[in-house]
């Protein structure tokens, strides 16, 4: 199930404007800028790296008043490729000034049992590691406000090969 809506999700990005009008799925870029590193992490993320992650949304589920709304997807690009995490029900993107911000938690396994964890007010990120929640790493993060085009989200995103870990 959760497969076939992330493969749903996925096609209504690359579809764009050519999806349905009823279909308002739009795909922002994040990026952290890790400063904290685990030792256990150090061979594979340093200080001043950039991650690169992006977010999907449905414009008819962000409240008017508000301006926030949930996410439908969250993934994260590591080893060439998106890895998804699926987002809680509490997430909340915060659309109501620039910079956006992110409440976010969800647990994943990405070779391991981590939780993610990203908060609107500070706009800070971080992985804890499984069971104990000791920080893997932990960063700064940027949400761009210009949505992707289908073209940028088929392809890897710009600058990932300079300045991944």
């Amino acid at each position: 199930m959760n497969q076939f809506r992330g493969l749903s999700i996925a096609l209504l990005c690359l579809l764009g404007p050519m999806a349905p009008a009823h279909a308002r799925i739009v795909t922002l870029s994040l990026t952290v800028t890790v400063d904290q590193v685990a030792e256990e992490d150090a061979t594979q993320y340093k200080p001043g790296a950039v991650d690169h992650l992006r977010i999907t949304y449905d414009t008819r589920s962000i409240v008017r008043s508000t301006h926030r709304g949930p996410i439908q997807s969250l993934s994260h690009f590591m080893g060439n490729r998106w890895m998804n995490v699926e987002p809680a029900d509490a997430s909340i993107l915060d659309l109501s000034s620039e910079p956006y911000a992110l409440n976010f938690v969800a647990a994943a396994v990405h070779g391991r049992p981590i939780v993610v964890v990203f908060e609107a007010q500070t706009r800070r990120m971080a992985i804890l590691a499984r069971p104990d929640f000791h920080v893997l790493i932990a960063g700064q993060y940027s949400i761009d406000p210009k949505p992707l085009t289908p073209s940028q989200i088929a392809a890897p995103p710009a600058r990932a090969a300079m300045t991944s870990p």
